[in-house]
Parts: C-alpha cells; structure tokens; sequence
C-alpha cells in the first residue's frame, strides 16, 4: 500500500522555482551560442540576414568546422572537446551541457505535472533487475537530473512548505 500511497499523493514540485531556473539555463544557452557564433564567424556560412549558419547541436556540423579550424578531433565526444584551447573549449563544452539541461529539464519537464501541481509516478514493482521499483512516466522522476546540475533539483518540495532533495 506505501507504493499505491506515493503514487496517489505525488511528488510536490515548485513549478515556478523550476521555471525561474530553466529560463536562467536557456538564458545562458543563448549567450554561449551568441559567443561561439561570434567566435566561429570567420570559419562558417552566414544565412542571408547574417546569422550563422551553424548548428551547434549538430555533430557532423561542428565537427566540419573544428576540422577547418585546424584541430582535427575523431569526434565531439566531452573528451575531445576538452583539448581544444580556451576560451573556445570551455564555450563550447558548457554550451554542450546547457544545451542538454534546457531540452531535458526545462519547461517540457513540467507537463506531467497533475491539477494539484504534484508528479504522479507510476511505480513497476516487478521489472529491474536490481529488484528496486521503477518510477514510470509521466512523472515518476525518473529523469530528473543529478545533483548540482544548475541546482534544478531543489524546486522539489516535501509539501507543507519543506524543501524535499531528491
């Protein structure tokens, strides 16, 4: 019966704190972009009105233009960006990682949310294979991202006003 109790109850979520934090990373997504375009925009096309032409988030892409640049990664993976020189690498490892919170944790992360604005998980009792029970969505948390990460864990709360870390 615990497990049927979370699963009516829900988890409390402060939805406007968890708003408040994704706009800050999108904000910050956007002006890494806006650097990394600037320093890029010798070496990449330019559309018609000026801006690049660039998909940061696409691999193929980035990794043409690095190799035109003159360092000749295998890949894109967090390795090999690492050795590229500053401040380029670091832009671009932390636009990579921002980049990754806003489409996982931003807004869409709240639909889920019920009328009473708690997630409301499914548990699997039966199915891992570690024996633990897995949270099914939509809303069981089981997405959400790990601590520290731009701290979008703490707009979750225990109800009653006390602060719940996930």
């Amino acid at each position: 019966a615990p497990v049927a109790e979370m699963e009516h109850r829900g988890m409390c979520l402060d939805a406007p704190g968890w708003r408040d934090l994704a706009r800050k990373a999108q904000l910050e997504r956007d002006d890494l972009k806006a650097r990394l375009h600037k320093f890029l925009s010798a070496h990449i096309n330019h559309d018609l009105f000026g801006g690049a032409a660039l998909n940061l988030d696409s691999n193929a892409e980035l990794l043409k233009v690095l190799r035109a640049m003159g360092h000749p990664l295998p890949n894109v993976k967090k390795e090999s960006l690492q050795t590229l020189p500053e401040p380029f690498g670091p832009w671009l490892l932390r636009y990579r990682e921002v980049s990754k919170i806003t489409s996982t944790y931003g807004e869409s992360f709240l639909a889920p949310l019920g009328p009473d604005q708690r997630l409301h998980p499914t548990f699997e009792q039966i199915g891992a294979n570690n024996g633990l029970s897995l949270p099914q969505s939509p809303g069981g948390g089981e997405n959400l991202p790990p601590p520290g990460l731009l701290s979008l864990r703490s707009p979750s709360t225990g109800g009653g006003g006390r602060l719940r870390h996930l």
